[in-house]
């Protein structure tokens, strides 16, 4: 789990614990406000309570103890009399396994993060390719009959590498089953093609779905990647409102500890980011350092990539990324027709 992930979820059941603790005062109050009765035998049973703890002798323990459990008699006859619970003046916790903490007794994430992990993530308004992509969208007859068993393959191989994912960041032992599905999968895949060939949906499909299970997937394009980069950079040195640096460093953050970072459109960088290109591969070394996967998606062929990066570049993208070549005519044009 990254670091940012760790706060976030930290934030999360505390608002969650707070809101709990809103909800049992107004419960106290609205319960005590019809039968005061309630309130007066509440303070009692907590006076005993503290008679019993503080008593110095086995007779004045004795004696408190059968005080204390005089007053829980009377507690628990008001209680039903009233027809409320005599457990009211508590905390209900939402989950009760972990109480709210998102971790359980035995120290164990707990099962309820996975909820926590999709709301924190739903929050973060993250952007996709397709903001609807969804793998049982994909349409498998846009392909003709020579290429939908190729279609219908990256399609599995998609899915497959998101229950990997998930099992890598979602689960208690994340450790061990990230590095399993690291050495299963490498670092991560490098989608190749020509424009229109299904690459950034079926890389949505990958996000969104991971999504929905908690799994923080950052989608960028190569500008909004190169914008971030510089954008941080220069804030080192015009020095921006203390809101905007964080905001700033934020954004350039979530490239590096992002569970999943997809780059679109790589070679498609702008003649002013040309000089910042070899940054990626500092942020693919990061990562694997990290064991976080990575997709990138480019309509360059291999001739091109080549040409355009270094030898550097080239090795990491060829010798431990995972290559899917996405081959068939523009997709935009057949879904119109």
């Amino acid at each position: 789990m990254t670091e940012r992930m760790r706060d976030s979820l930290q934030a999360f059941y505390r608002h969650r614990r707070e809101a709990q603790e809103d909800h049992r005062q107004r419960r106290i109050y609205e319960i005590e406000r019809r039968f005061p009765q309630l309130r007066d035998l509440r303070f009692a049973m907590k006076k005993a309570q503290l008679r019993a703890a503080l008593a110095s002798s086995d007779e004045d323990s004795a004696a408190a103890l059968e005080a204390l459990h005089r007053v829980e008699q009377a507690w628990e006859a008001a209680c039903k009399t009233a027809a409320v619970s005599s457990h009211y003046d508590q905390i209900e916790a939402v989950c009760s396994i972990c109480a709210d903490s998102g971790v359980s007794r035995s120290g164990e994430d707990c099962s309820c993060q996975v909820e926590a992990r999709v709301a924190v993530i739903e929050s973060s308004n993250l952007s996709l390719a397709d903001p609807d992509a969804d793998f049982s969208k994909y349409d498998l007859s846009l392909f003709n009959d020579e290429e939908r068993n190729q279609a219908l393959q990256r399609l599995q191989t998609a899915r497959e590498y998101t229950r990997s994912l998930e099992a890598a960041f979602c689960r208690a032992n994340e450790a061990d089953q990230r590095r399993r599905a690291q050495e299963k999968l490498g670092l991560g895949f490098l989608f190749m093609g020509e424009a229109g060939t299904g690459k950034s949906y079926l890389a949505s499909c990958i996000a969104s779905e991971l999504r929905r299970r908690g799994v923080f997937a950052l989608f960028l394009n190569a500008l909004d990647f190169f914008f971030r980069v510089q954008d941080y950079r220069r804030s080192k040195i015009y020095q921006p409102s203390p809101e905007r640096f964080e905001a700033i460093e934020d954004a350039y953050d979530e490239i590096f500890e992002s569970e999943l970072l997809i780059l679109d459109d790589i070679g498609a960088e702008d003649e002013l980011f040309k000089g910042q290109v070899d940054f990626l591969l500092y942020v693919l070394n990061r990562r694997q350092a990290s064991r976080l996967p990575s997709i990138l998606i480019t309509n360059l062929d291999a001739r091109q990539i080549y040409e355009r990066y270094t030898e550097r570049i080239q090795s990491r993208l060829f010798g431990d990324f995972n290559v899917l070549i996405f081959e068939s005519a523009d997709l935009r044009f057949r879904s119109k027709s």
